[in-house]
């Protein structure tokens, strides 16, 4: 799920800033407080990383899951036959 936004610019005497808002939707369900410290990482030129060093700890621990290749048993994939090595799935 992605919150769209647009960066503002804002040109004074001497400097310049650049301002992007964060969707109060978002902001609520992360539990983002007003003057809370937070740091801009750069991850390449087409992605930024919000990076909140004081947040506060997950109510409920996820166990991440990886996936297995198609055409495993534990994935239920009944096209393993479609094609030679694997599932017709992409």
């Amino acid at each position: 799920m992605g919150y769209k936004t647009k960066v503002q610019h804002i040109a004074r005497k001497g400097s310049e800033q650049f301002y992007a808002t964060l969707p109060s939707a978002l902001a609520h369900a992360l539990e983002i407080q007003k003057g809370e410290p937070v740091e801009w990482i750069v991850a390449d030129k087409a992605n930024i990383i919000l990076s909140r060093p004081e947040a506060p700890p997950n109510p409920v621990e996820v166990e991440k899951k990886t996936k297995r290749p198609c055409g495993t048993r534990s994935t239920g994939c009944s096209n393993s036959a479609t094609r030679p090595g694997g599932c017709a799935r992409t």
